[in-house]
């Protein structure tokens, strides 16, 4: 898949769905592999209603790196780790430099200036918070090598997936591969409330229970199950 049209389907996504299919549609012995790529909560979203999908470029310095300003391109999301710091190594500028670049989002573990400015701009951008205290900048740093941001490694060239709830990182392979789940636990969600703001009662919808009850199937046919449910309940919960 070109990787435009990759950002664009998980940009029309929320990150609990791709949450749910690392976790549900892997097998089981590889879920312990998937859960570490969701960052920690203490990285947060510094701009409302955001929604960020891209291709990763890493940074590993406690101070903004103009050769990462540099390395920033469309569909790409800079992942910084300067958790070396407790000043802040982002702000208003280098957001306007990502988005006139055109960056999908930025995600620092690490602190930001600027929030209401951040606000304004509307690029996603993700931190522990903001400080008053910028920690200044350097010509060169160390870019596009093996990073932890938020818990999780990160390395150049993963898929980068977030929005308010939080952010998940998966590998460009994984991230074709868990696409159509993805949007399928979507689809099933949107379903649902659509009916409950119809009024009907979640737990009393013909075979909801069932579905519900049952292990998931292989991966591969992980929404087999929810298809068959839909084809035969759906004219009878309306």
């Amino acid at each position: 898949m070109e990787t435009a049209d990759l950002i664009r389907a998980y940009k029309a996504l929320p990150t609990e769905a791709v949450t749910i299919i690392t976790w549900e549609a892997v097998p089981y012995a590889d879920r312990e592999e998937y859960v570490p790529r969701i960052m920690s909560s203490d990285i947060r979203a510094m701009v409302p209603d955001c929604k960020m999908a891209g291709i990763a470029v890493t940074v590993k310095e406690p101070k903004l790196c103009w050769n990462e300003l540099e390395a920033i391109g469309p569909g790409t999301v800079l992942v910084i780790d300067a958790s070396g710091t407790d000043k802040s190594a982002w702000g208003q500028i280098t957001t306007c430099i990502a988005k006139l670049r055109g960056a999908e989002g930025v995600v620092v573990d690490g602190y930001t200036q600027h929030a209401s400015r951040l606000r304004k701009i509307g690029l996603p951008v993700y931190a522990r918070g903001v400080r008053p205290l910028f920690e200044g900048c350097q010509m060169e740093g160390q870019i596009n090598v093996p990073i932890e941001c938020g818990g999780v490694t990160v390395n150049p060239g993963d898929f980068v997936i977030g929005d308010e709830d939080g952010i998940i990182v998966l590998t460009r392979d994984d991230a074709e591969m868990l696409l159509h789940g993805a949007q399928r636990i979507s689809e099933m969600h949107h379903f649902l409330m659509q009916k409950m703001a119809e009024g009907h009662d979640y737990l009393e919808m013909p075979g909801i229970k069932d579905m519900w009850g049952t292990k998931v199937a292989p991966h591969g046919e992980e929404w087999k199950l929810y298809d068959e449910w839909l084809k035969t309940y759906s004219d009878r919960v309306g």
